[in-house]
């Protein structure tokens, strides 16, 4: 007895010490990676006790983080530091704003834009914090929040606590709010994600149907304020989403599966940080009935303030549309090439660039008229003729009898002072001033009564796109009898 007494012992010993060197190692395995993570991969400015409180508060607070990676805690805790550093926090009717609320409230904004490229909501600087309900003079009644455009978020604290202690009620103040800064911030601001200002309209299109319904009265899976106008309806579909996914992709499987798109995150699937994972598009777009999830998001410039396009406008106006005159008066072209030339350019960048504007909604097509002929067109005029000018593919040489001359001042806004014009045997370059013009000092200075002009050398390169670009001219003089 006293042997298998022994030998019980000293396995339960074993496994205790197993179990224990287990527990040892994982612990450290967790403090080694919450430290690889947040010092080295996010680079995240707090010291090891600064994560301890940082990690409670939300572990407690937002299911949503529990459900994250250490990877994925550290980046959250990157964005919320990246936030509160672009916000001013400020307490209201003698509310104190601490350093938790500061942190619980940028979790709510994180939360929300976890999974886009640009998560701070630029256009937003200030943050309001109410004890309770608060009153608006603006709207003359009091508010559990309200997102301001002009860049201000309020928010009664109270209830801010209220939607993430109940996280199934599909209520929650904090995501609400957020949700109409980040819609906001695409109406009003320059600086928000491209992703979500692409597929933004896309999405209000998917969920149009349910919103029209919501405002017939009809019952709906929705919060019935999603009713009260588009934003609200976005606002409330946020909450839900974050709140009772499962229902939600349940009920309303096409608004669920492009908020999915929209915000690039999927709450179902917990595996990944709730990242739409592989092959989800997919296995949507099987599914008879689906509202298909298009494989890439097509570009909508209909919420941006800038596009490339009038970078080019501005250029063309302000710059090559007078360099374009200068190189046309250094080419060999008529006045009616020119104008096909100008006018070829208008139609063929029309033509080419109607589904980069136009159609991604740029601007509209007046305003794509005055591009191509002030904008695209002087700048592409202009480039060519640059490139034509500079890159020379050989060169040309013509003579031609003079039979008379004139005197000339400024040729065009380019060639100012005095010149003589020759004039040529078959009117050769009758259109090409530049060429047949001599600098009237230079000119007299060798001619004289013995000395007449007989022929006009003229030096041409042929450029990179065929076109003679006007180089240089000689006149050759011949020995004359006095009359």
């Amino acid at each position: 007895m006293e042997v298998v007494a022994i030998a019980i012992g000293g396995i339960f010993v074993l496994f205790y010490t197993l179990w224990l060197l287990f527990a040892v190692f994982k612990g450290l395995g967790l403090i080694f990676g919450e430290f690889w993570y947040n010092k080295v991969k996010w680079q995240n400015p707090v010291s090891r006790s600064e994560y301890i409180i940082v990690n409670r508060i939300l572990s407690e607070k937002f299911d949503y983080y529990k459900g994250l990676s250490v990877d994925g805690k550290a980046k959250f805790i990157n964005r919320i530091i990246d936030f509160r550093k672009t916000k001013r926090f400020i307490g209201m009717e003698g509310l104190k704003a601490t350093e938790e609320m500061k942190t619980l409230i940028s979790g709510a904004a994180v939360q929300l834009t976890f999974g886009l490229e640009k998560y701070i909501l630029a256009h937003y600087h200030t943050i309001y914090i109410y004890p309770s309900t608060f009153y608006s003079k603006l709207l003359r009644k009091k508010l559990k929040g309200g997102t301001s455009g002009s860049g201000t978020i309020s928010l009664s604290w109270e209830d801010f606590q209220h939607g993430y202690e109940v996280p199934d009620d599909k209520y929650n103040l904090g995501l609400h709010e957020m949700a109409h800064a980040l819609k906001m911030d695409v109406l009003k601001g320059t600086d928000f994600d491209d992703r979500f200002g692409f597929y933004l309209n896309n999405w209000e299109k998917v969920g149009s149907k349910e919103f029209q319904n919501m405002q017939k009265g009809e019952p709906s899976f929705l919060r019935k304020y999603g009713g009260t106008n588009m934003h609200e309806f976005f606002a409330v579909c946020i909450e839900h989403f974050f709140e009772t996914p499962q229902q939600f992709a349940k009920r309303l499987p096409d608004i669920y599966n492009h908020l999915c798109v929209l915000l690039n995150q999927n709450l179902i699937n917990k595996k990944s940080d709730y990242s739409i994972q592989e092959g989800f598009a997919e296995n949507i777009n099987r599914k008879l009935g689906r509202i298909p999830i298009p494989k890439t998001i097509r570009k909508n410039y209909s919420h941006h303030s800038w596009h490339w396009s009038l970078t080019i406008l501005l250029v063309g106006i302000f710059l090559t549309s007078w360099l374009t005159p200068l190189f046309i008066s250094y080419t060999d072209l008529d006045f009616h090439e020119s104008v096909c030339f100008y006018f070829g350019a208008v139609l063929l960048g029309g033509v080419l660039q109607y589904p980069l504007i136009i159609r991604r909604k740029v601007m509209s097509f007046g305003i794509y008229l005055i591009y191509l002929i002030l904008g695209f067109s002087p700048t592409a005029c202009s480039s060519i003729l640059f490139l034509n000018k500079q890159i020379s593919m050989g060169r040309i040489e013509e003579k031609h009898q003079i039979i008379s001359w004139s005197y000339k001042k400024d040729i065009n806004p380019f060639l100012k002072g005095s010149f003589v014009i020759l004039n040529l045997e078959n009117n050769a370059y009758g259109y090409f001033e530049r060429a047949r013009a001599f600098e009237y000092s230079t000119f007299y200075t060798v001619k004289s009564k013995k000395n007449k002009p007989d022929s006009l050398t003229i030096g041409f390169s042929k450029g990179i796109f065929g076109l003679k670009a006007f180089k240089e001219n000689t006149v050759s003089f011949s020995l004359h009898k006095n009359d």
